[in-house]
């Protein structure tokens, strides 16, 4: 992931090299102008992309997928946001592998090779399976929900409280933040 998107974003910012107005940084011919302020924007574009990204990754693989939900609520997100936003992770995996069953289940009843029309009608078929599945699958977690006790927020066991060690490092992270502001703009 963090060779292909930034890849990506460097392909989306090739034209701001030459549509972006300003001073010439390099000239090829007469015609093609490379400028300072597009040569920029590009890069600000892929360093923002890259940063983005390397810290949405590191968040995700250093911390627990309950911890993040218990924060997203203690920043006051609506419970009903991150009840649909921990449902869908937890059950985005089991209809992923559902459909792989059936395209398992597919390739060996199968010797040769389909048609396209054959392919496009079966996948349309594969499809309508797992939304009617992902239906079904839906309305019985509700139910088995609402037998439990659901009222509408899901509760945690474990209570998401700031720490000391929380406070100094949001001490340090505003610091950090406010030299790096102060050292470009005075």
């Amino acid at each position: 992931m963090l060779i292909f998107i930034p890849i990506f974003t460097a392909l989306i910012a090739i034209p701001a090299l030459f549509i972006t107005p300003g001073l010439p940084l390099v000239v090829i011919g007469s015609k093609v102008i490379i400028t300072e302020q597009g040569a920029r924007t590009a890069g600000l574009l892929f360093l923002r992309v890259t940063d983005s990204l390397s810290f949405g990754v590191l968040l995700i693989l250093t911390t627990p997928w309950t911890n993040l939900l218990a924060a997203l609520r203690w920043l006051r997100i609506p419970s009903l946001l991150v009840d649909i936003l921990s449902m869908t992770y937890r059950y985005l995996f089991l209809l992923l592998h559902t459909v792989n069953t059936m395209f398992l289940a597919r390739q060996s009843r199968t010797i040769g090779g389909f048609s396209s029309a054959e392919n496009r009608k079966w996948l349309t078929r594969a499809l309508t399976t797992t939304l009617a599945k992902s239906q079904h699958l839906s309305e019985e977690v509700y139910l088995a929900m609402i037998s439990r006790g659901y009222q509408g927020e899901i509760f945690v066991f474990n209570e998401f409280r700031v720490k000391r060690r929380d406070i100094l490092w949001a001490a340090f992270a505003i610091a950090a933040a406010s030299i790096i502001i102060w050292r470009n703009y005075w």
